[in-house]
């Protein structure tokens, strides 16, 4: 926070002054190609993003479905998870009949799986171990 309230910083390269009148993202986007940190821009968006979503008190989820939900659907969803975690949700959705059923949630670090497909691999396991 402290950065981007003080912009009275100034910026120089090969003796050009970027001026008073850019704006912070044009003076990011200076230093970090100046300090040869471009291949890095999809990292720190989504660092920034998150960022952004924690200090608005959100939460980003992918949602997995066997089959594609409409929109009444995805939104009933996304109120029981906003309602689970205790903040608003973003989702991004996508429909993968790999699943065969049920959907994958993932929020976070944290990965829900109640698909069938991933019943089913369990069953296998718990299978395999008991058979030994």
């Amino acid at each position: 926070a402290s950065i981007v309230s003080n912009m009275s910083v100034v910026y120089t390269d090969e003796n050009q002054t970027l001026g008073e009148n850019v704006g912070f993202f044009d003076i990011f986007l200076h230093v970090v190609q100046h300090h040869y940190r471009m291949q890095h821009m999809t990292d720190i968006a989504t660092e920034f993003r998150a960022l952004v979503d924690q200090s608005l008190g959100r939460a980003r989820a992918r949602v997995e479905t066997a089959i594609e939900l409409d929109e009444g659907s995805r939104r009933r969803l996304v109120d029981a998870i906003s309602a689970f975690e205790g903040a608003d949700v973003v989702a991004d959705f996508e429909a993968n009949r790999e699943l065969l059923g049920g959907f994958k949630l993932q929020v976070g670090s944290r990965v829900f799986d109640g698909s069938l497909a991933g019943e089913l691999d369990r069953l296998s396991k718990e299978i395999e171990i008991e058979q030994g």
